[in-house]
């Protein structure tokens, strides 16, 4: 039987795989920002989005967590869109 201190690691390791998988995604999101301003292109683009959600859903093995998965992927893409809109609205041409 786990204790909790354990369960406590373990939460903290994926923790911190999470922070570097954040940190990786919202480094290419100013690369997409930088393409898009270059190209004329709108920061939203929810046919992506929605093809995301549903990619992750597919990936998902405990359908349990369906609902939360969605929250949490339609969050990081709120937190993408936010910052894509103030990298755009800052970049000198």
């Amino acid at each position: 039987m786990d204790d909790i201190s354990s369960m406590r690691g373990e939460i903290d390791s994926i923790d911190e795989k999470l922070v570097e998988l954040f940190e990786k995604r919202m480094e290419i999101v100013l690369r997409v920002a930088k393409y898009k301003r270059d190209n004329n292109m709108e920061v939203a683009d929810s046919s992506r989005e929605s093809e995301v959600i549903k990619k992750s859903v597919k990936r998902l093995q405990d359908k349990r967590f369906e609902k939360s998965l969605k929250y949490f992927m339609e969050y990081i893409m709120k937190l993408s869109r936010d910052m894509e809109h103030e990298l755009m609205d800052n970049f000198e041409h």
